[in-house]
């Protein structure tokens, strides 16, 4: 027997961090699947290295074995075996699959000076901020990724940056000493903490999220890298199926 629900269509522009939970609210996400079940969700694009930035962010959430198929009409199929997770997050591991993940740290501009950047806050109670167009670093830059808590029991997540990365960050944060850095995820400013002193080791903590599950997704996005394209998430319905043909990759969690 087949499960199946059909979302609206889910634009992967902006999904803001601390409201990843709210992306898929109004989806009716149905019961959870009998063991011998697998999850099928299908989304558009696809391409090769669409099928690998999902299969990494499935590992990087802990889900081991997901397959990715290529399908025609320049889609992709995403099978996860429902034995395995029995409490699989159907809402967050969606999201996981279409958030953009495009993140950036700059420098927080005195106003809108020349070349300013208007940024709005993932708070919309928040004034946007101006900063500077060009980011200290990226994604790109990110070599590790860990979601932790801090010394008071908030979730938070703990990047370090490769060399490259680390020596900008040091750079900046020696030379902007007062100043606010704005973490930036998908176009919207997640918080602007300002620099009390040089950062040197190339590590740094992402405060802001509401949540432990907020906090993985983010860290396995940014583990998996940004999607080179917008996402739609097409369906999802638990199957009994076969596996049929070859994935182009295979989550290692």
């Amino acid at each position: 027997m087949t499960r199946r629900w059909r979302p609206a269509s889910i634009p992967g522009t902006v999904f803001a961090a601390v409201a990843l939970s709210a992306a898929l609210a109004a989806t009716p996400w149905a019961a959870q699947p009998v063991a011998a079940q697998t999850l099928i969700t299908v989304l558009k694009p696809g391409s090769p290295e669409i099928a690998q930035v999902l299969c990494d962010r499935l590992a990087a959430f802990g889900i081991a074995g997901a397959r990715v198929y290529a399908l025609e009409s320049h889609r992709v199929r995403v099978e996860i075996d429902a034995a395995a997770y029995a409490d699989l997050d159907l809402q967050a591991t969606a999201e996981l699959m279409v958030i953009p993940g495009a993140f950036s740290i700059r420098l927080v501009a005195d106003g809108p000076g020349e070349g300013a950047e208007e940024i709005a806050w993932m708070d919309a109670s928040n004034p946007p901020l101006f900063v500077d167009p060009l980011p200290i670093v990226t994604g790109a830059d990110i070599a590790q990724v860990d979601a932790t808590t801090d010394s008071f029991g908030e979730p938070v997540l703990v990047f370090r940056l490769d060399a490259a990365g680390a020596r900008r960050f040091a750079e900046a944060t020696s030379a902007h000493l007062g100043d606010a850095l704005a973490i930036v995820i998908d176009g919207r400013v997640l918080s602007a903490p300002i620099v009390q002193q040089p950062i040197l080791g190339g590590s740094g903590m992402i405060s802001g999220l509401e949540t432990p599950r907020q906090v993985a997704q983010l860290a396995a996005v940014l583990e998996g890298g940004p999607l080179p394209a917008a996402m739609e998430l097409l369906i999802s319905e638990f199957v009994s199926v076969d596996h049929e043909g070859i994935p182009v990759c295979t989550s290692e969690g």
